[in-house]
């Protein structure tokens, strides 16, 4: 078993990467589907801003921002399970990032209050939603090939 202190900083590491990766996908699926690529990060933060910023198109320190570091927090910790899976003497593999992934849907859209989901729901139709934690799952191995 894994030290969870190591995990933490592996996590810390892979997750940067992740975020970063989410990010970038979220706003190019973003601009594929509905021809903005900042709405979809805007809309993370109705978190905290409620449902005004699912609606803002344009870039924004208030909303913009507080929707990218939502999400790097985000995939931190989804990283930090991830870390906690994966064999550090293995090359991270895309299984465990899936399941990673799946249970992270789970969590979004059946577990958490409606005002503590992504808010992909806002401005994404459901179809997208594969892409999307798709997207993750790539970002978490990808975050862990970054960190090695």
């Amino acid at each position: 078993m894994s030290n969870p202190s190591h995990t933490f900083k592996r996590a810390l590491r892979s997750g940067t990467g992740a975020g970063l990766y989410m990010s970038a996908a979220i706003g190019l699926i973003g601009k594929m589907a509905i021809g903005k690529a900042v709405a979809p990060l805007n809309a993370i933060s109705h978190i905290l801003w409620g449902h005004k910023a699912a609606r803002a198109n344009n870039w924004s320190m208030k909303y913009t921002g507080s929707g990218l570091i939502l999400n790097q927090l985000a995939c931190l910790f989804w990283a930090g399970c991830y870390e906690a899976l994966i064999d550090e003497k293995r090359r991270p593999g895309f299984s465990k990032a899936v399941a990673v992934s799946a249970v992270a849907y789970v969590t979004d859209y059946h577990v958490v209050p409606p005002r503590f989901t992504p808010g992909f729901e806002f401005v994404f139709p459901r179809r997208m939603f594969p892409y999307l934690y798709a997207a993750l799952a790539i970002s978490l191995v990808a975050g862990v090939r970054m960190r090695r």
